[in-house]
């Protein structure tokens, strides 16, 4: 069954902005042990009648225990594995300071998606960019729930598990895409 996620914005231009996230079975692909989703942001401009959307990929490939996001040509991978969960942390002596690592690796990824570079409006870009980073900040951390399970799964498993951790997180995930967008707009797009 689809599930889109949709969150819309209005500008001070009156340019409604609209950001999608495909959690979509369709994306489910046990035999490659990856789930592809799939994020666009679209603009309409009510004075012109253009519309204009750019789309980005969410990849999570269980298999490399890493998360692939591709924005056209910009492709970036980041750790699925989060060594600065607290819980998740080997007890090897060291003394982490996490001060400067807000939320643990799920915040400090979104925090690098979201200071990337896309070449298209920059107030969209910020929708399309708060969108995904929301989807991977989640998808880390249904990850670490999923490893503090400690069970031995089939790839298939584990992927199942977090599509559903994915789903019923789908509120926190659009909450968060939604205050980024209005952090990034506030700094034209620079963060």
């Amino acid at each position: 069954m689809a599930r889109i996620l949709s969150r819309e914005f209005d500008d001070w231009n009156d340019r409604r902005y609209r950001v999608e996230i495909n959690l979509d079975e369709e994306g489910f692909d046990p035999l490659q042990s990856q789930y592809v989703i799939e994020v666009d942001a679209t603009v309409h401009d009510p004075a012109t009648g253009i519309n204009d959307t750019v789309g980005g990929t969410v990849t999570i490939d269980v298999e490399r225990n890493l998360v692939i996001v591709k924005i056209g040509e910009l492709e970036r991978e980041f750790p699925l594995v989060d060594r600065y969960d607290p819980r998740l942390a080997e007890d090897d002596g060291d003394v982490r300071d996490e001060s400067d690592v807000p939320d643990g690796l799920p915040g400090f990824m979104e925090e690098a998606i979201q200071s990337l570079p896309i070449p298209v409006d920059p107030l969209l870009g910020c929708v399309l960019k708060s969108g995904i980073s929301a989807t991977v900040g989640q998808v880390i951390r249904c990850n670490n729930e999923y490893v503090l399970l400690k069970k031995d799964h089939t790839m298939r498993e584990r992927l199942t598990l977090m599509f559903e951790c994915l789903r019923e997180n789908s509120g926190k995930i659009m909450r968060r895409a939604f205050f980024r967008t209005l952090k990034c707009w506030v700094t034209l797009g620079w963060r």
